[in-house]
């Protein structure tokens, strides 16, 4: 497990900066405040972590729609995400 602190929003030219996959695990992207609403104790899951290769602490916002019976958690890395089948959609949201 990877813990990560959030220092905001960035903008890059995603053809010139190297990023990494932030998945963010979702029941709607119309949420309060026409926010997407998280799965609450939901850990970001990243398709990277510090040593690997093509690791970038430059993360692009990939939303998991998920259903309202989900257990936090129990979709642990990209491949679990991926075989899951739930939608996922990639948003032009970077963040460092």
């Amino acid at each position: 497990m990877v813990f990560a602190m959030p220092a905001g929003i960035v903008h890059i030219d995603p053809e010139k900066q190297a990023y990494g996959k932030e998945f963010v695990l979702i029941y709607s992207m119309e949420g309060p405040k026409g926010r997407p609403e998280r799965v609450e104790g939901q850990y970001g899951v990243y398709d990277t972590k510090p040593g690997d290769p093509g690791y970038s602490p430059i993360w692009r916002y990939h939303f998991v729609i998920v259903p309202r019976d989900h257990v936090a958690n129990t979709l642990r890395s990209e491949d679990d995400i991926l075989k899951s089948g739930y939608e996922v959609i990639q948003s032009d949201t970077y963040t460092n």
